[in-house]
């Protein structure tokens, strides 16, 4: 996959450069995929890609990235099966903010 010329991309770079500039702390993650979802009805070989980008964009930047797609989170927190319902966006809030140590 190629994003240097993605409108996204760019604008991703910009405002990493702007926090980092600021002194902001920066954590990337992605979101957990509810488990069936991920196990039964989705190709997961589609995400390594994206998923390598960001981990090699957070060692380049320095920036902490924290990879949640495979992790175990209830059935019961999921929307479908790659969204959070409101319970589970407060539970992930918790765990992100651990991770991220921003707590």
């Amino acid at each position: 996959l190629d994003f240097s010329e993605d409108k996204n991309y760019k604008a991703l770079n910009r405002i990493t450069e702007y926090l980092q500039k600021k002194g902001i702390k920066i954590c990337l993650i992605t979101a957990p995929f509810q488990k069936d979802f991920r196990e039964k009805r989705l190709d997961m070989n589609r995400f390594k890609k994206i998923r390598q980008y960001y981990k090699n964009l957070s060692l380049s930047k320095k920036i902490e990235y924290y990879d949640f797609v495979e992790y175990e989170f209830p059935v019961k927190y999921f929307a479908d099966g790659t969204h959070l319902n409101l319970e589970g966006s407060k539970a992930f809030t918790e765990i992100i903010k651990k991770a991220c140590k921003f707590i």
